[in-house]
């Protein structure tokens, strides 16, 4: 009877030193939570005050934008209009135009002049290439996008050579009469 009463009592024991160890653990994991919401709530760097002014050239939002709609398949840019062909107005980057407003907040508008792929629907790759552009320049930059201006100047076909050098229908059948006839003949 000795013997199982000590058995019991080593049992007990075991048991109340595995309850201990299970609440160190308990208060370990809580003191390490505790200790982690507190840096997290903590800034890394101390806050004083602006410590100058951060200005981005109108340069870097073009390209940027010209980054953007490089994303989108099926889209080109064109060269603009003809003032700034001649060098008038605002300097286009690639097909992209930027307006800059330098107050408090800056706002930027974007003059996009693109060319769209041959039995693309205009309007959706419109819509996806104003978002693309906003997105990036308010990602990158944290300027606010005041509108994204879509100009679409001429259509293209796959390999990149615009609609009017398409040879035209009757072209096409001429020369296919022309070479089956050198064929037979």
């Amino acid at each position: 009877m000795e013997e199982e009463r000590k058995r019991e009592e080593e049992m007990a024991s075991e048991e109340v030193s595995e309850q201990r160890e299970v609440e160190e653990l308990k208060e370990k994991e809580e003191e390490e939570m505790a200790l982690e919401e507190a840096v997290e709530a903590r800034p890394l760097v101390p806050v004083e005050g602006p410590r100058g002014e951060v200005k981005i050239d109108e340069s870097v939002i073009g390209q940027i934008a010209m980054q953007a709609l490089r994303t989108i398949k099926g889209v080109q840019p064109s060269a603009g209009s003809m003032m700034s062909k001649m060098g008038f107005g605002r300097k286009m980057y690639g097909g992209v135009r930027i307006s800059l407003e330098d107050e408090e907040n800056p706002q930027v508008t974007v003059d996009t002049y693109i060319s769209v792929r041959y039995g693309l629907r205009i309007p959706d790759v419109a819509w996806d290439l104003q978002e693309t552009i906003k997105d990036q320049l308010e990602q990158y930059t944290g300027y606010t996008v005041k509108a994204v201006n879509i100009y679409v100047q001429g259509i293209h076909f796959e390999d990149g050579r615009p609609l009017e050098e398409a040879p035209k229908e009757s072209e096409s059948a001429e020369r296919q009469d022309a070479e089956a006839f050198k064929e037979e003949g």
